[in-house]
């Protein structure tokens, strides 16, 4: 009796982590290597009333608070307050969530906090050309930065080699990135600060 091949591994993780990603909001436009496709990722420290109101703001208030961290002089990357992981944010998302796309918090998820780095806990109403907007808490934050201190290279490594996410110069790339991510949480946690995490086209 003849069968039907099974699908690839890594289309059936891009499905799984499609259908986490599409819950709430509009769905990204994934790429298996989390490049162009994936969006420019990009994590900003904000004040706690300021994340009180996007949590309740439409997407033109989103956007609006969104382009005016982008202007706003002191709120660079050189001074802390945001850190751009531009398209690496994905395939990051993946290996600190081991891949499975399930939501944090059910049973067999992955841990919170390393799950929250990405798409935090409240999805926001995001922009049109938004792949993603969410939104932790100070607490949340603080969460998540212990997590993300607790992760070594070789840990990152052996989850990245399992997605088949690149060689190792891509590697490279990623821990890099990652690295950037861990020193932006840790200054946001120490400051009190809420997360904002975009992604754009």
């Amino acid at each position: 009796m003849r069968t039907e091949p099974s699908p690839p591994a890594t289309l059936v993780r891009l499905l799984l982590l499609a259908a986490f990603l599409g819950a709430g909001g509009p769905r990204p436009r994934l790429d298996p290597t989390a490049g162009a496709g994936a969006g420019l990722g990009v994590h900003f420290a904000i004040a706690q009333a300021a994340a009180a109101r996007l949590a309740t703001a439409d997407a033109q208030e989103v956007l609006s608070y969104v382009t005016e961290l982008e202007d706003r002089a002191e709120c660079g990357a050189r001074d802390g307050c945001s850190v751009a992981t531009d398209g690496q944010w994905l395939v990051l998302h993946r290996c600190v969530t081991a891949g499975p796309a399930v939501r944090p918090g059910r049973s067999g998820g992955p841990p919170g906090p390393l799950a929250y780095a990405f798409l935090g806990t409240r999805r926001l109403a995001a922009p049109a050309d938004f792949f993603a907007a969410s939104l932790l808490s100070p607490a949340e934050a603080a969460r998540t930065a212990q997590a993300l201190a607790g992760v070594g290279r070789g840990w990152l490594r052996s989850r990245f080699r399992l997605l088949g996410a690149g060689d190792d110069t891509a590697f490279d790339h990623a821990w890099e990135a990652f690295g950037d991510l861990r020193a932006f949480f840790a200054r946001a946690a120490s400051a009190s600060r809420a997360v904002l995490f975009t992604a754009t086209g």
